[in-house]
């Protein structure tokens, strides 16, 4: 039986991710500061009628981030 672990001089390799870069202090500080405001405006905002326009800024949102992974391909594999 083999053992697979790694050398304890080699660093072990970590998983990537939003939450695991330098980006996640930056992330934080936008969602606090959209909490912050969403709750001294919420008067203006509830009374507006831009609760109408959510849904549709959402679907437009992911949308255009689900697209992202496509990579210009138009949705086809380059390897077909």
């Amino acid at each position: 039986m083999e053992n697979h672990q790694a050398p304890a001089d080699e660093p072990v390799p970590t998983r990537g991710g939003l939450f695991n870069s330098p980006w996640r202090y930056t992330l934080l500080a936008v969602v606090l500061g959209a909490l912050v405001l969403g709750y001294e405006y919420r008067e203006a905002i509830f009374t507006s009628g831009l609760l109408l326009y959510l849904p549709i800024l959402l679907c437009l949102g992911m949308h255009f981030f689900m697209h992202r992974g496509h990579k210009g391909t138009g949705g086809r594999n380059e390897h077909d």
